[in-house]
């Protein structure tokens, strides 16, 4: 079964959402999601409050507070509940910021570059489809995630949005 592995560090963030080829023994990147974060915004309204609140339980027991929904969503998120990201893998969505996105048919990878650097504004979406390769799965095949960087890197836009965050020093 498919799901979500985050890589943090460095100047930009990747979420890796993955499906599984089983009729191949191998992993298609359904989505990256790359995160440019600029400096922390304080959770605002109702759904801030109940993020802190739903954040500050999970500490109560190891099964924390959870909503049961009728989908299955897998996902990941910094500790204080920041950069959330859902992925749908049997719906085919990705949701970032509220917004749900569509996984491309045609075996490219949705890719997400969420731009956070603006403390004076929302923060900024683009999308576009890149081509990713196939990754052979194995024990520690989803530890080796290089190859859907460098592919990920092979598009201009998402190699500017990288570049851009090493250059301004956004962590």
């Amino acid at each position: 079964m498919g799901g979500v592995v985050t890589r943090f560090g460095g100047p930009v963030t990747i979420v890796f959402c993955t499906e599984d080829v089983p009729e191949k023994n191998s992993a298609r990147l359904a989505a990256a999601v790359l995160w440019r974060p600029g400096s922390p915004r304080p959770l605002r309204g109702w759904r801030g409050l109940f993020r802190k609140l739903q954040f500050w339980l999970s500490g109560l027991g190891p099964g924390g507070i959870h909503l049961k929904s009728a989908e299955y969503w897998s996902g990941s998120t910094r500790p204080d509940g920041a950069q959330l990201t859902l992925f749908h893998e049997s719906g085919k969505l990705v949701k970032v910021l509220g917004r749900k996105y569509a996984i491309p048919g045609n075996g490219g990878t949705l890719v997400l570059l969420v731009d956070e650097n603006d403390p004076r504004s929302a923060p900024r979406i683009s999308s576009r489809t890149v081509p990713t390769p196939l990754l052979r799965v194995s024990k520690d095949s989803l530890k080796d995630l290089d190859s859907w960087v460098a592919a990920l890197r092979g598009d201009a836009d998402v190699r500017g949005f990288m570049a851009e965050a090493a250059t301004n020093g956004a962590a």
